[in-house]
């Protein structure tokens, strides 16, 4: 019951504040960092922070192969998920449901986190048709409704397949001979 309050009275601060406390999501070390640099010791540690909730839902969302994973991490960031950043973390968002329930997110490219780069241009040689794909990670108290689970991954995924066409159509407007591959006429099709 205690650890629900602090967890309750921590997600209304997050809410509120738009910054995140240490003591329920972990700080990160930054894209530009070098792993083996000195991090502090509570980011480092495999457990989570003492009032971080559980995990609720996720939802996984594969893009074109006209697409990369930053760029479209990067162009959600922007527009769709802007109204929800923590000010401090990155790629994290806090979310108030239809139910006035409280979730942080997290938007990862899946796999991404865990692999070194040596072992991930490895992989991908072997994997070129894999396409990268994107996980959002909803954290909180209670169950999630619609609003988390259908309206916003369907509001998501709707911009995911327009930097897809966007992509494209930068593609055929810059070059008159251009090949169009069968993927992309598939994926044209389903606009249909």
């Amino acid at each position: 019951v205690i650890l629900r309050s602090r967890q309750v009275l921590c997600l209304d601060a997050l809410n509120s504040t738009r910054t995140a406390s240490e003591d329920m999501i972990p700080l990160e070390a930054s894209p530009d960092q070098d792993e083996s640099a000195e991090m502090p010791a509570l980011a480092q540690a495999d457990d989570d922070p003492p009032l971080s909730c559980g995990v609720k839902f996720k939802a996984e969302f594969t893009l074109n192969h006209r697409l990369n994973a930053e760029t479209a991490i990067l162009a959600l960031q922007s527009s769709v998920l802007t109204p929800f950043e923590i000010n401090n973390r990155r790629r994290y968002f806090v979310y108030k449901d239809t139910s006035s329930s409280i979730f942080y997110l997290k938007l990862e490219e899946v796999g991404k986190e865990s692999k070194g780069k040596e072992r991930q241009d490895k992989e991908d040689e072997h994997e070129e048709d894999a396409l990268p794909t994107l996980q959002l990670i909803v954290r909180g108290i209670d169950e999630p409704t619609g609003s988390v689970k259908e309206q916003l991954t369907d509001i998501i995924r709707a911009r995911i397949h327009m930097l897809a066409l966007d992509a494209l159509s930068v593609l055929l407007r810059g070059s008159a001979n251009f090949s169009v591959e069968k993927k992309d006429v598939e994926f044209l099709r389903g606009f249909g």
